[in-house]
């Protein structure tokens, strides 16, 4: 039997045994570790059950004494409500809300905004229940768009319901993220085929539920995750005398080990010492077989004479290859460049074919602002109702022309970075006016409804470019009465706080044929899309891509909101003050 063999066979027993004493250490240890560790999660799912009935529990306990239900009676009577309603939710949170809904004008106030006739916020069906059948009732419904645990208590003056007091616990990520705070746990909620989750990289399986903790015909899910529980315990003595064996086995498998290398090595020194003192290969083959080394070595002498033998055949093919390469090499060097002149052309070409638009600008503008402002002289004059038609088309017409030149040479400015921003103080009621007034006839001849409404915080005037601001409106607002057959387009402005920062937002909102999903994704980036356009539709989109680098210009953003046939939001904001 050789050496090797020996070793081997030594190796094997040594970790055999090695292996059946750590194996029964391991199932003693573990198996005490996962009783306590199923006790410590078995506890801290009780846990989390109790905090998730306690939350709702207490909400569901929470209601009005008689006296502060004969305020609110009072109240409804004089025509109070949204003093009350302040008073109402003064103690309300993030995850809580008090609404008023006033049978009277039919109409649901909720705490900072303004009611509207007909929008209920999906408490309708409460409501009706409500007035055929009043009194307490909690059920789980939807409630703007998100799950909420709704309390309602009708309020009845001469056995009449004059109005209904809903208290809303909402089913969202702050409630879920407030008791992950308390509890240390990240939660899942699914109601309905809708989910929320305070955390959505994590796992959650039936296995981790729940017991839903009120009785009601809206049931849903609640999934927990713990995070992986650290359980502190002293290894047990079989444990230690375990790892005292391994120790001193491995010591011995070392030891031997070593003793087998010796000679080997010793073998090895020889013939490494043997070896600086040849040329080739065969001169090494017969240093061995002079050395009387161990016989495992005349396998290895064969090896190296082979070996050799492989190394020079594949210098020789790679001196060949490196000659290829180098021509090769040189070939690519000459193509890079001819590719770097076209690579240089083609992009200055674009550069310049903007340049010369933007630069030509006043040559083409002029000329039609000459003509929009000599229609506009004709149409001083008395003129018949068709003439007068005819000029009024005329003038539209003409506007639009404007208005699409404009932004083709902004666009050309922006691509090639020679638009500039001229900012100063305006006056944005004014501006926002003359706008609506200019686009007031267009809205008529469409029988639109053309409308606006600006906030009381907004300032009487901020500082920016206000032609830009106009461009950016008139933009909005001429795709909005285009692609509007019928109903009404608003105009709203207000102010909005970004991390901290204050922003005038301007909002334009329509009844058009609204914009589907998949068509809102790169709306504002590019005048690529896979379905043909129209002239109108690609002049529209050129105006979104147009403003939406404008307002980033002037310091701000732009977005839409819409659904198919219900209409489109579209906004954007710029900047308050001075740099």
């Amino acid at each position: 039997m050789t050496i090797k063999s020996k070793l081997i066979i030594t190796s094997i027993a040594i970790a055999a045994a090695t292996a059946a004493i750590s194996w029964f250490s391991y199932i003693n240890i573990s198996s005490g570790i996962s009783k306590a560790v199923t006790t410590q999660q078995t506890n801290k799912v009780n846990q989390l059950q109790n905090s998730v009935n306690l939350a709702f529990n207490q909400f569901i306990q929470t209601g009005h004494s008689a006296e502060s239900t004969d305020a609110i009676k009072s109240s409804f009577q004089q025509t109070d409500l949204p003093q009350l309603l302040s008073l109402l939710n003064a103690a309300a949170n993030n995850t809580t809300e008090i609404a008023l809904y006033n049978a009277d004008n039919n109409q649901l106030l909720r705490p900072g905004l303004e009611p509207q006739q007909g929008e209920f916020y999906e408490l309708e069906h409460i409501i009706l229940s409500q007035m055929k059948s009043p009194g307490s009732k909690t059920t789980v419904t939807k409630f703007d768009k998100h799950f909420a645990l709704v309390k309602s208590q009708a309020l009845l003056i001469d056995d009449k319901v004059t109005g209904i007091i809903f208290n809303v616990l909402k089913l969202n990520n702050v409630f879920f993220n407030h008791l992950k705070q308390q509890t240390g746990a990240d939660f899942k909620l699914s109601i309905n085929g809708s989910s929320l989750t305070t955390n959505s990289a994590l796992p959650y399986n039936e296995s981790q539920q729940l017991t839903w903790p009120i009785q009601s015909k809206v049931s849903g899910k609640i999934y927990y995750h713990l995070p992986n529980a650290s359980l502190s315990q002293s290894l047990p003595d079989t444990g230690i005398i375990s790892i005292i064996l391994i120790i001193i086995l491995m010591s011995a498998l070392v030891i031997l080990t070593f003793m087998f290398i010796s000679g080997h090595y010793r073998s090895l020194k020889k013939l490494s010492q043997a070896s600086q003192s040849v040329e080739n290969a065969n001169q090494l083959s017969k240093v061995i077989k002079s050395l009387n080394i161990i016989p495992e070595l005349e396998d290895f002498t064969n090896s190296v004479n082979q070996l050799v033998t492989q190394q020079n055949t594949q210098l020789r093919n790679m001196q060949t290859k490196l000659k290829q390469l180098d021509s090769t090499l040189h070939n690519v060097k000459s193509e890079k460049v001819s590719l770097q002149v076209e690579r240089d052309s083609a992009v200055q070409a674009p550069k310049t074919k903007s340049e010369f638009l933007s630069r030509m600008g006043d040559e083409i503008t002029t000329p039609m602002k000459t003509l929009t402002s000599m229609l506009h002289l004709l149409s001083e004059y008395s003129l018949d109702e068709e003439p007068k038609e005819l000029l009024s088309i005329a003038r539209r017409s003409s506007n639009t022309l404007i208005n699409n030149l404009n932004n083709i040479l902004d666009f050309s400015k922006l691509d090639a970075n020679l638009l500039k921003l001229y900012k100063n103080d305006f006056d944005v009621r004014q501006l926002i006016e003359e706008t609506i007034s200019e686009y007031t006839p267009h809205a008529k001849s469409k029988s639109l409804q053309l409308s606006c409404n600006i906030a009381n915080e907004v300032p009487e005037h901020i500082y920016n470019d206000s032609k830009r601001v106009k461009q950016i409106l008139k933009n909005l607002l001429g795709n909005a009465i285009r692609f509007t057959k019928d109903g009404e387009v608003s105009v709203y402005c207000d102010l909005v706080m970004e991390q901290s920062v204050e922003y005038l937002r301007l909002t334009i909102q329509d009844s058009g044929v609204g914009i589907p999903e998949e068509a809102q994704r790169g709306l504002f980036d590019s005048l690529e899309q896979r379905t043909k356009l129209t002239n109108s539709s690609f002049a529209g989109r050129l105006r979104l891509i147009v403003s939406k680098k404008l307002s980033e210009l002037m310091g701000g953003n732009i977005g839409v909101n819409s659904e198919p046939q219900k209409g489109s939001r579209f906004w954007f904001t710029v900047s308050l003050h001075k740099d």
